[in-house]
């Protein structure tokens, strides 16, 4: 009786672990997206079109990230990575960038579509400082 209580306790804990991720990331996402929204000064039509593209597109990205224990969330929880592992992980990373930017050059302007790019290489510039020090420590 005394581990089935504690075996309760894990799961329930893990759980509350797992639904602050979602919120977390739910909140993150929502950030995101205001800021490409007013930088990209989209228009409600575009908006609508844009998001769903927008949202799946970051969520593949943190799948991608979380299969080689990158965790987006914070440094400190992430598993080290090899070179290779990096590597692999930002080909895939990029693949996915190249797959949406197809879909958003059928939203968006020229000119929202060079700053689009332009806000990914600012995050792409980000990331590649953190995966370097995931990897070389």
């Amino acid at each position: 009786m005394k581990y089935l209580k504690h075996i309760i306790l894990l799961i329930l804990l893990n759980l509350n672990t797992s639904l602050f991720a979602v919120n977390a990331n739910s909140d993150m996402l929502s950030k995101q997206l205001d800021e490409v929204q007013q930088r990209l000064q989209l228009s409600d039509k575009q908006l609508e079109k844009f998001t769903p593209v927008y949202k799946s597109h970051v969520q593949t990205q943190m799948n991608i990230m979380s299969k080689y224990g990158f965790n987006t969330m914070t440094d400190s929880e992430s598993n080290a990575l090899t070179i290779k592992q990096a590597r692999a992980m930002a080909n895939e990373l990029k693949t996915e960038r190249n797959n949406a930017l197809k879909l958003f050059e059928e939203i968006l302007t020229d000119e929202q579509l060079q700053q689009y790019q332009s806000i990914q290489e600012e995050k792409v510039k980000s990331l590649r400082a953190k995966i370097r020090k995931k990897v070389f420590g």
